[in-house]
């Protein structure tokens, strides 16, 4: 292997003289090739007009040091019928350098012709103008206005907006929304673009010259009403009006009832600006279930009023909420169940459980959507929509956990609209089992401490009783044999020691090993653990695994079983025998 070092940065970039593809209009396209020395590099390109200022593009990546390459520029905006200079330039923390000076002349352009404004009302104006592209490049038209010539607003021709070739094409558009009393300036505009597979370019634009029109006095009233109503549940729905308002500012009320005499309205609470074409939203709420109601909207300002036609919809049907019976029952969770028939509405459907009608947990489907004709699954947990597709009855289920062991639940489902509306299902009860009992039902198909369920029994007729078994996760149907002390050295030392599994899941069992000078006794406790605890003890070496690794059994998730290390707190150097055991407690 040999090494070798770089020295420090000290090579400047390098560019070629500059190159003019085919210039078009309003853009042209220019090209080099570069070096871009010892360090990032930015590459820029400075072209300028007789008498004009001097212009600069910058090329829109930095240039990675070392590299090289030719590149090109596309410079827009610029005016037809000229000669242009430029050269391009390159840039680094070593150095600038530049091309040589070149020149690139632009194609003539478009001849574009402001006409007079004619037709002038409060809030309206027809423009028009002339184009004749004068070649074959091709140009789109419309009309700048505005009350400044910095303009703002663009008018599209009532006609096609395409120009090419040599004829002269007149256009004409309607500038709508205007202010009343104000002086307006507007011109006709040529431009350019570049359509590329995923984008589209402007090059730039020709104008007409600027001309001016002032509008007449205040005269229009509001008008082009339209209502529809949205979302209609049970006791609530959405008013969506639409509506130009005229040439003052308006204000916008909605009535409503169910006859045509109404009786009930809201209004907006703050005008619409003038020359406008708004919307406004009315959500009513409180309203009466499967009952049909008449609506309208007036909407004013200072000219007139003008009034919509009625509108009439019907409310739905309360969806039928139905709470089932919970499934699955375990110790830590249950599977809570019901059905919705949501009468035509769409709702947000979940389950409310706690130890009191308080409830106070909500329990969500995982992932699950139905609505729109399709059914999507998916992971992450969350609520299920329902809506779409007929009105019959859904079958709603969700995991309700963590849960305490032996206590007893309340829940029910629970359907909620889009404006926060709830329908529930009745309150149904459940009782969590006691991990013991969840295993017995699962080794025996009984929660019964009983017959060969029993702690005490011994079915693989082996000695091993059934506690031991469960404590260990061992498998009562099949010969066991249990965790023996061994003797270990500890710092020198020779001591009894015990190694186990302890599953935390066991959580209404106590584990303790103990020791003691005969097999009479007394023994004393040297670690223990009761309730899934952490095992503590002077006589703990230590305890891995920490139950953070989850095994997933089902819907259900269980801490992984840790192995738990004690020794005898006396030495065989200091007693002449000594004996250990564990010992197992169902609480």
């Amino acid at each position: 292997d040999m090494t070798f070092t770089t020295a420090a940065a000290s090579t400047p970039p390098t560019v070629s003289d500059i190159t003019t593809k085919t210039p078009d209009v309003t853009a042209a396209t220019l090209g080099c090739s570069y070096f871009a020395g010892s360090s990032m590099a930015t590459l820029f390109c400075e072209y300028q007009a007789p008498g004009g200022p001097l212009q600069t593009l910058t090329f829109n990546s930095t240039l990675p040091l070392g590299s090289s390459g030719p590149i090109s520029l596309l410079v827009t905006n610029l005016l037809p019928s000229t000669t242009y200079t430029c050269r391009c330039g390159i840039t680094n923390d070593e150095g600038t350098a530049y091309s040589a000076y070149t020149t690139f002349t632009t194609l003539v352009g478009a001849t574009v012709t402001t006409g007079a404004a004619t037709s002038v009302t409060d809030v309206t104006a027809v423009l028009s103008g002339s184009a004749n592209a004068n070649g074959p490049a091709t140009y789109f038209i419309n009309f700048d206005v505005g009350e400044t010539t910095a303009y703002g607003k663009t008018f599209n021709p009532t006609t096609s907006n395409g120009i090419t070739g040599l004829t002269t094409v007149a256009y004409a558009s309607i500038a709508n929304r205007l202010l009343p009393n104000t002086t307006y300036h507007y011109r006709i505009k040529a431009t350019q673009y570049r359509f590329g597979q995923y984008s589209i370019t402007t090059l730039g634009s020709i104008y007409g010259e600027d001309q001016t029109f002032t509008t007449g006095a205040a005269a229009t009233p509001p008008g082009t009403i339209t209502l529809n109503v949205s979302e209609p549940v049970p006791t609530a729905a959405t008013l969506n009006a639409g509506f130009e308002t005229g040439s003052s500012a308006a204000t916008v009320v909605f009535e409503y009832g169910t006859t045509t005499a109404y009786g009930s309205q809201y209004t907006a609470p703050a005008p619409f600006e003038a020359s406008t074409a708004a919307s406004a939203t009315c959500v009513l709420q409180g309203l009466t279930a499967n009952t049909t109601y008449h609506s309208r909207v007036t909407v004013t300002n200072s000219e007139g009023s003008s009034t919509g036609q009625d509108v009439s919809f019907t409310t739905l049907n309360p969806p039928t909420v139905t709470t089932g019976a919970a499934t699955a029952v375990y110790a830590s969770m249950a599977t809570l169940n019901g059905t919705c028939n949501k009468q035509g509405g769409i709702y947000t459907v979940n389950f409310e459980f706690g130890q009191t009608t308080a409830y106070g947990q909500t329990a969500a489907p995982g992932g699950l959507t139905l609505g729109g004709g399709g059914i999507n699954l998916g992971g992450g947990g969350g609520v299920i929509i329902i809506g779409g597709g007929g009105n019959s009855s859904q079958n709603i289920s969700a995991n309700a956990a963590p849960l305490l062991p032996l206590t007893t639940y309340h829940f029910r489902l629970k359907a909620t609209d889009n404006y926060g509306n709830s329908y529930f299902g009745s309150d149904a009860t459940f009782a969590t089992l006691s991990p013991v009992q969840v295993w017995r039902q699962q080794k025996f198909n009984t929660i019964q401490d009983a017959g060969s369920a029993a702690d005490m029994a011994c079915p693989a007729g082996d000695g091993v009783p059934n506690l031991l078994k469960y404590a260990l996760n061992m498998d009562p149907a099949k010969a066991g044999i249990l965790p023996q002390p061994q003797m270990k050295d500890y710092s020198g030392a020779q001591h009894l020691s015990l190694t186990f599994k302890r599953d935390p899941a066991k959580t209404d069992v106590t584990y303790e090993v103990q020791a003691a000078d005969t097999p009479s006794g007394p023994w004393t406790t040297l670690a223990s653990s009761a309730g899934g605890a952490v095992t503590s003890g002077p006589g703990l070496v230590e305890e891995s695994g920490n139950g953070i690794i989850l095994i997933p059994i089902g819907f259900l998730f269980t801490p992984q079983p840790v192995t738990v290390e004690v020794k005898d707190t006396v030495s065989m150097q200091d007693a002449p025998r000594r004996f250990m055991r564990l010992q197992v407690t169902r609480q």
